[in-house]
Formats: structure tokens, C-alpha cells, sequence
């Protein structure tokens, strides 16, 4: 039995119908059982993060775990970290974590904690970092619905974007097979590209013609900090993505190697959401 965590999510939901699909038993982990939209034959635990008891009844008995840890916060990561990997420990359940290539050069951060927590308590885990997910130029959809313009700062910066779908397929090898243990695999899209030409390419998949606008640094973070109510949070925002700029995310064969196929386009993702843009 393979447990997903974050099972609705961007990743989970493509990883629970993979792991269907190959006639693997698969236990969704969700927040709300009723709100759940899951494949016939799937079924669910009720899980929160924030109740350690939930957490330790869902892992109860699996074989193996997809483990999602959704906080930024490096402190709240500490907090919760030690706790979270001896309740994994203890379910004597391979887990395979999904982290971010960031996790290797920040040592503080949430990515970093967790894999640590993890690689203390658990007997068999799979590290999975990612480079930046393709589903965050969802950021830029207010702006093409109703106009022709991103503005948005770092034109520059450049990152290799990989599909959620990629992702999942990535998770279900390390989960049914067991070689993956002890690992530490640096998950991406095909190719890295700058934002301004991400844009480019939304507007040639949908049909149009977009331009970027530059934002000035000092603006970008205080509209940032007020979408999301936390300056700290947007300046760190604002500096890991600057960072891209002179050191652009890397391009890995680890998809392929775990699946068998190259990673997804940048393009592909746009085609199977070119609707969101267009409104």
C-alpha cells in the first residue's frame, strides 16, 4: 500500500492516477474526505499536518509514502520537523520526499529541515528536488486575461521549468521500486528558459502576441508583500528569483532515467492549460 500525501494537489492528484493506473493499492491522504475528486476505486484518509495524530493514522500500515510538506517557514519546519519524521520512522514505511533543488544550497530552509528530519528517522527514503514547478506562471494569468502585457520583474531570470506530470511519474518509480533508497534525485524540465521567453511562449501557444514590462525591484516586493501579508516572505521571494538571473536553475536526465521518458515542454504544459490563460 502506497499512501499519498497532498493527494489533490498539483503533484498528488498525477500520482495517484499513476499508481491506479499500474494496479498499485493507493490511499489518497487529504484534509477533506468530502471534498476529495478521486479515481474510482481510490480511497481516502483524513490527514492535517497540524494534527500529528491524523498524520500517524494515515501512514499507519503503508508500504511506502509520498511525503509533501507544504511550509515555507524554516522555524515552523524546525518546529514540526523532528515530530514528523519520527511518526514516519515509526510506520516503517519507505518514504520518498518531495523537496527543491534549493534545498542543497540553503541549509536553513523548510526543503532543507524536512530532508534532514526525514534522513534522521526514516530507514529508507528517496529525496526528490525539484527545479521550479511549471504551474507558477499561473502567477501571470490576471495579466494576459486582460492584456497583452507582463509586467513583472527579472526578465532574465532563468529557470527550468518541469511539469507537474513529470513530477508525479518521477515519485511513483521511487515508490514501487526499492533501488531508488538512500537517493537523492534533481528533478527538471527539458530546458532553461528565461521568463521574458516563458511569456513568449504562452503567448504563441495561445495565439498572441505578448510583451514584458520590467518592474522595478522595490515595487515588485511591495506588491508582493501585500498579496501575501508577509515582507520577509517577499523579499526572500524577491532574492531567490534574482538569484536566477546570474545562476540559472540546472537541466538533470533524472527524469528520464526514473521514467524512461524525457521530461515534458514548457510548451506541453502551456497546451494543457492554455485555457486558464485565455479566460
Amino acid at each position: 500500500m502506497i499512501v499519498v500525501t497532498g493527494a489533490t494537489g498539483s503533484v498528488g492528484k498525477h500520482l495517484v492516477r499513476n499508481l491506479h493506473s499500474q494496479q498499485v493499492e493507493v490511499v489518497a491522504a487529504v484534509r477533506d474526505q468530502t471534498r476529495a475528486s478521486l479515481p474510482e476505486g481510490v480511497r481516502s484518509v483524513a490527514m492535517d499536518i497540524e494534527n500529528l495524530s491524523s498524520v500517524e493514522n494515515a501512514v499507519a500500515g503503508a508500504d511506502a509514502v509520498f511525503w509533501l510538506w507544504p511550509s515555507l517557514s524554516g522555524s515552523e519546519t524546525a518546529e514540526a520537523g523532528g515530530d514528523i519524521g519520527r511518526i514516519l520512522g515509526a510506520s516503517g514505511a519507505r518514504v520518498t520526499y518531495l523537496s527543491a533543488e534549493a534545498a542543497a544550497a540553503e541549509p536553513t530552509s523548510s526543503w532543507a529541515i524536512m530532508e534532514n528530519a526525514i534522513e534522521q528517522a526514516v530507514a529508507e527514503w528517496t529525496i526528490l528536488r525539484c527545479t521550479g514547478f511549471a504551474k507558477n506562471v499561473r502567477m501571470w494569468i490576471p495579466q494576459i486575461q486582460s492584456g497583452d502585457t507582463v509586467r513583472w520583474p527579472f526578465a532574465n531570470a532563468t529557470r527550468s521549468l518541469i511539469h507537474e506530470a513529470d513530477i508525479a511519474d518521477a515519485a511513483a518509480a521511487t515508490l514501487i521500486d526499492k533501488t531508488h533508497t538512500g537517493q537523492r534525485y534533481t528533478l527538471t524540465g527539458p530546458s532553461a528558459l528565461r521568463q521574458v521567453d516563458q511569456v513568449k511562449i504562452i503567448g504563441k501557444t495561445i495565439g498572441r502576441n505578448l510583451n514584458w514590462d520590467e518592474e522595478p525591484f522595490e515595487e515588485a516586493r511591495d506588491r508582493l508583500a501585500q498579496e501575501f501579508g508577509d515582507l520577509e516572505l517577499a523579499e526572500y521571494i524577491m532574492e531567490s528569483w534574482q538569484e536566477f538571473i546570474d545562476k540559472p536553475e540546472p537541466v538533470t536526465s533524472s527524469v528520464r532515467m526514473l521514467t524512461g521518458h524525457d521530461p515534458r515542454s514548457f510548451e506541453s504544459w502551456v497546451l494543457d492549460h492554455a485555457h486558464e490563460f485565455r479566460g
